[in-house]
Parts: structure tokens; C-alpha cells; sequence
């Protein structure tokens, strides 16, 4: 489970030194009830602390905006920059490690799900509002020093980067926006070392295009590329939203479950091990539950424990999953399969067909599991 800012520095410690952790205790213990693990995203915004620092209240429309939205908790003191008391920040975030750390010296009453992963800050690429654009070297040191002070309190924790927000996949643009390289940039100061699992979102799926196979594959690949081909990639905002609400732009049920199955197949075989998906796209406060979540929970199911993944074509993924293959299609099928396969369209509707009269399609992806080999195969590198 995680959120935008989870571990909001200025709500947990409203006031220098007076740390309440009833609110983030309960998150904890929810979490923990619900058999989930928890990541902590800790924003680093003070509302005291900014005050302290000499900022007037804040003009710029985008951080009035964030004030009255992500970022509730500092629209008292309307203030909303840089925080300029590293050490306070620093005070902050060894305590609420060392609170769900698990080890036995000052943790909260009750832990028996520790929190292992701590996120630092969320889409730093941003040009105003106390973020980074405008100083990678500066985020580098806050990625350092929060690495830092994470490692110290828990040794075995794992560091996240701020979701990296800004589409890597517009390098291919001329000219380049703004932002784009911005982790390029972090690599290029020596910040890579201090990211344990990169960190990507992406949230196109709510544009009113909602996004593409294509982009994705690239948001996951570069950020490899840029931060270290060898650790998990862990897509920390994802999805689509079923109606139109306020900015976003809805899709139908049964689109967004065929997008999901398309971009699950997509970023597993282009290294993303860990999704977290939009919770409205799977459920209402009212209970309603959609076909998104069933599907999500099939993918699980025909996927999980894979050892291989590899894209064969556009729209054409093959999973190796124990002694079978299970492909995901969506174009057409490939030409290695053939024989009789056992299908699963996206309402989990089971049949058993020659392979020859499959007819998958973008609205309407099949999950298709073959016959499990009797001979020699050439070893996929596993994922």
C-alpha cells in the first residue's frame, strides 16, 4: 500500500519536536490487518519549519493548487518550498524509520508487519513548489543524506527514489520539454547509489488518449538504463479511472480491464516487477466493485511466479511459467503457436481451442496457456 505522501513530515510533527504518530500508527496497523505491507513516502514539507525558514506565503498558482489538494496539511501556514533545516528533516525521518523498523528499540506497539521500503519525495522533477528541476545536485544530496539516515536507523530497508513522473519517453521529442532529463541528469551527479528499487509512475492511462504500450515499455527501460539495469523496477502510480472524474478521463469497465491486461503483460516484460495500481479502478466507496479487479487477480493467478518474459511482437507477450508457456495476446498470434491451447478472455471464461482460431484483440486480450513442453528448450534469461 502507498500513497502519494503517506509520511507528510509536517502532519506527523505539526510543531518542532512534537511528533503525534496515532494518525500513521493507524495506516500502519490497517495495512498490517489486511495482510499488505506498507511503503512509506516521506514528504519533506514542514509547515513550522517552512515559516521558520523566511518563506512568504505562497503566489504561484500550481503550489495553491497542491495546497488545497496533495497537500492539505500545510494550508494553514500557506507556505510551500524548500525546507531549509536539514537536520530537522533529518531528526524527522530516522524517527518514523526507527518506529516501524521492527527491531525492537522504540517501535510501535503492536508492529509485526515492519515497514521495510521508505519512498523519498514524489516526482522531484517538478519546476516549482520547493522542487528540483531547476537543481538536480540538490536532490542528489537529499537523496543521499535521506539514504543515508534510512540505512542508519534499518540497515536491510530499501530506499526508493521519488516516482520518476516526467515521460523519459519524450527524449525523443525535438525539442526535448523541459524536466526530461532530469534523471539523467542525477545519474550523471552520481545520485544512482542511492535508489535500492527505481521508482516510476505512470499515468497517462487517465489522459484522454490513455497513453500507449509504447510509452510505457520506454518509462520502464530507460529509467533502467539511467539508474541501473539490475534493480527491480517498481511502477508506483499506474492505472486508468472508469468515468470521467474532475481532470482525468474516464474509461468504460470493460476497456479499462482490457488496458490493464495490455499494460501488465507490457511493463512485466519490460522489467517492472511490483504495480500499484489506482484503488478507483477497482473499487467505489460504495462497494461496487469492477471487472479490473477480477482481472488483475487472473493475471496474478496465469503469471505469477513467472521466469521469463519476453515480448515477441507488438502485442504479443510470452510468459514462462513453470513447465508451460502462457502467452498474453492482443494482435494476432504468433506463428510458434500452434496445436490445442486452453484461452481465458478477460472475464475468465475458460476454452480449449486450436490456436489457429484465436482471434485476440486490443478490446479484447486472451490469456493463452500451451501445452507444456515434452522436449529440450533453449534457457529465456529470467526476469
Amino acid at each position: 500500500m502507498r500513497d502519494v505522501q503517506n509520511v507528510p513530515w509536517g502532519l506527523v510533527e505539526p510543531s518542532q519536536g512534537d511528533v503525534h504518530f496515532e494518525l500513521l500508527d493507524t495506516a500502519v496497523q490497517t495495512a498490517q490487518a489486511a495482510g499488505a505491507r506498507y511503503v512509506g513516502t516521506v514528504m519533506p514539507y514542514a509547515g513550522w519549519e517552512l515559516r521558520a525558514a523566511g518563506y512568504p506565503p505562497a503566489t504561484d498558482e500550481m503550489c495553491r493548487r497542491l495546497l488545497d489538494e496533495d497537500f492539505f496539511y500545510l494550508a494553514y501556514d500557506q507556505r510551500m518550498d524548500r525546507y531549509r533545516d536539514e537536520g530537522a528533516y533529518l531528526r524527522f525521518l530516522t524517527k518514523v524509520v526507527e518506529r516501524y523498523d521492527g527491531d525492537g528499540i522504540d517501535d510501535m506497539p503492536g508492529l509485526t508487519a515492519p515497514v521495510r521500503y521508505w519512498q523519498i519525495h514524489n516526482e522531484p522533477e517538478g519546476d516549482r513548489c520547493g522542487l528540483f528541476r531547476s537543481d538536480v545536485a540538490g536532490f542528489v544530496r537529499h537523496m543521499r543524506i535521506s539514504y543515508e539516515a534510512v540505512k542508519s536507523a534499518c540497515s536491510d530497508c530499501v530506499v526508493l527514489n521519488g516516482g520518476a513522473g516526467i515521460p523519459l519517453f519524450h527524449e525523443t521529442r525535438n525539442p526535448v520539454p523541459a524536466g526530461v532529463h532530469f534523471w539523467r541528469d542525477y545519474a550523471a551527479l552520481g545520485g544512482a547509489p542511492f535508489i535500492d528499487v527505481i521508482a516510476v509512475h505512470y499515468n497517462q492511462g487517465k489522459d484522454p488518449g490513455h497513453g500507449s504500450v509504447d510509452d510505457f515499455e520506454y518509462q520502464i527501460t530507460r529509467a533502467r538504463e539511467i539508474l541501473g539495469a539490475g534493480k527491480p523496477v517498481w511502477v508506483t502510480e499506474f492505472g486508468v479511472v472508469i468515468g470521467d472524474r474532475g481532470a482525468f478521463r474516464g474509461m468504460t469497465e470493460t476497456s479499462a480491464a482490457a488496458w490493464y491486461m495490455r499494460m501488465v503483460a507490457a511493463g512485466l516484460a519490460a522489467g517492472a516487477v511490483r504495480f500499484f495500481p489506482d484503488a478507483p479502478s477497482f473499487v467505489e466507496m460504495d462497494g461496487t466493485v469492477y471487472l479490473t479487479f477480477y482481472v488483475q487477480k487472473m493475471l496474478q493467478a496465469k503469471l505469477g511466479g513467472f521466469t521469463s518474459a519476453v515480448k515477441l511482437a507488438a502485442g504479443q507477450y510470452r510468459f514462462r511459467t513453470g513447465s508451460s508457456d502462457v502467452y498474453l495476446l492482443w494482435s494476432g498470434v504468433p506463428s510458434a503457436l500452434t496445436g490445442t491451447v486452453t484461452s481465458y478472455d478477460m472475464y475468465g471464461n475458460e476454452t480449449r481451442t486450436d490456436a489457429a482460431m484465436l482471434r485476440p484483440s486490443e478490446s479484447s486480450p486472451l490469456l493463452v496457456v500451451a501445452p507444456a513442453a515434452t522436449g529440450p528448450r533453449r534457457r529465456a534469461a529470467a526476469r
